[in-house]
């Protein structure tokens, strides 16, 4: 079986469209802003969330807050740097419809791409 292409479009700051090319409701709208707004996130920071959708094709999604910018990664192409500081999030179903609705935020990070893995890397002197 060959694998669909994902697709990954930026719609305004902090949402994104992320589909399946050929797989049929595979659309998933992305708004972290609601996350953001409810938590009050600010500075440098990462949140990381399992793709609701669609089954047999979800990957890790990350959003990295300073890129503004929207990843889409296998389990074994996600890699974090060590001593960083994560904390659960999750808004209740009721509060919104969007999602995600829980992710984990590790805070003080940013997302580097290297060689087809995607880092979570501590932020400091001389990174972003």
């Amino acid at each position: 079986m060959i694998r669909p292409i994902q697709t990954i479009t930026k719609l305004a700051e902090s949402t994104f469209r992320c589909s399946w090319v050929g797989v049929e409701n595979s659309t998933l709208k992305l708004n972290f802003d609601v996350l953001i707004d409810h938590f009050q996130l600010e500075g440098k920071f990462c949140l990381v969330h399992w793709q609701a959708k669609p089954r047999n094709f979800r990957k890790w999604g990350v959003y990295c807050h300073s890129a503004d910018a929207y990843f889409s990664v296998k389990f074994d192409k996600l890699i974090f740097e060590e001593g960083m500081t994560v904390k659960a999030l999750q808004i209740p179903d009721k509060v919104t419809h969007t999602i995600p609705t829980a992710v984990l935020i590790y805070l003080n990070t940013y997302v580097q791409e290297n060689d087809g893995l995607i880092w979570i890397k501590k932020a400091g002197e001389g990174n972003l």
